[in-house]
């Protein structure tokens, strides 16, 4: 029992130096309001990645656009189109395409992966052969500077959710993204 406490000590105190580092290096960003048209972090992405069902349906690609702003720093917002084709050997094959609206915290700092990274909650409807369900997801990513072209930004990042289906499949959703920041 002395162990389990005294590990549980170390782990806080290591949690809470860690912490400290964070806001340190400015991870956690305080919110203000935008203040010019950079702040608003403007962007539009193209994605592909796999679409990973629960149950026994196949793996499948997945493509997807999105279009996101940032109207109060550091909160991000945006909507998102995708879609992929399953194969699943009790039913016949079908399409899922997604219009979800996004919410994000994006953190900032001068860790490299880090302050480009962000999380969430997306929601919207799923279009399946058989109709329209409502759809959730929490969502994590990173995005990473590429280049610039005549001062835009270029990014490559790697994000992930998870899709969750009325009465449909769930999904593990793995997608690399380039975005052009304007």
């Amino acid at each position: 029992m002395l162990k389990v406490l005294l590990a549980g000590v170390v782990a806080c105190g290591s949690l809470s130096v860690f912490a400290n580092e964070l806001s340190e290096a400015g991870t956690f960003v305080e919110p203000k309001a935008v203040e010019s048209k950079s702040d608003m972090r403007r962007h539009f992405g193209l994605s592909s990645g796999y679409n990973i069902p629960e149950g026994d349906a196949q793996t499948t690609p997945e493509i997807g656009v999105s279009l996101g702003f940032q109207p109060y720093i550091p909160f991000g917002v945006g909507v998102e189109l995708s879609t992929s084709k399953f194969k699943d050997s009790h039913v016949e094959d079908y399409r899922r395409t997604t219009a979800l609206g996004y919410v994000t915290y994006n953190f900032g700092g001068t860790l490299p992966i880090i302050r480009g990274s962000y999380v969430g909650m997306a929601a919207g409807a799923a279009f399946l052969n058989h109709g329209t369900e409502i759809a959730a997801a929490p969502l994590a990513g990173f995005d990473v500077p590429l280049s610039s072209i005549n001062g835009k930004q270029i990014t490559v990042g790697v994000n992930a959710k998870y899709l969750l289906v009325d009465s449909a499949r769930d999904s593990l959703i793995t997608n690399a993204a380039l975005k052009f920041w304007y």
